[in-house]
């Protein structure tokens, strides 16, 4: 017998820095959904970040991603260090959110498995749960819009 296997679609802004989250004009940051923190070094030739490191990926459910973003963070001490180590990089932040999904009802537990998945196949250097297995639904998560650093395509089923 074959489980179902779901999908679900996330666009990411883009990045964002850490210190204008909340002056920040972006629709994205009004809503639940997913974040990431990454640094990332301006190169201002290019006009862009460049030699961006994933840090964390994190889930902002009952709250806007941008109340989330600015909490007190168990990944802090983890990503001061990384800041400490490569001094000319800025903390940068990106949200996500649910933007096509096979699933009906988008509840806490559809969420905690998107990240779950995101943890595991991502692997980022703060997040230290979520690491070592996944056992969620068997779900399909594609990785759309500003995405760099995230696999485009995170999947499992049996």
């Amino acid at each position: 017998m074959t489980k179902k296997v779901g999908y679900v679609i996330i666009d990411w802004s883009p990045m964002i820095p850490y210190s204008k989250i909340k002056s920040y004009d972006h629709d994205y940051l009004e809503k639940r959904g997913f974040y990431i923190y990454l640094i990332g070094k301006r190169d201002k030739q290019l006009r862009k970040y460049v030699d961006k490191k994933l840090q964390y990926i994190g889930l902002a459910y009952d709250q806007y991603i941008w109340e989330r973003v600015l909490q007190e963070h168990e990944a802090a001490d983890k990503i001061s260090k990384s800041l400490n180590k490569n001094p000319e990089h800025k903390l940068l932040v990106q949200a996500g959110i649910i933007i096509d999904s096979s699933y009906e009802k988008k509840a806490l537990p559809l969420f905690k498995d998107i990240e779950k998945l995101l943890i595991f196949d991502n692997q980022p250097y703060a997040n230290t749960l979520l690491k070592e297995d996944y056992s969620g639904r068997n779900i399909i998560i594609v990785n759309d819009g500003s995405n760099e650093l995230l696999k485009k395509c995170s999947y499992r089923y049996e």
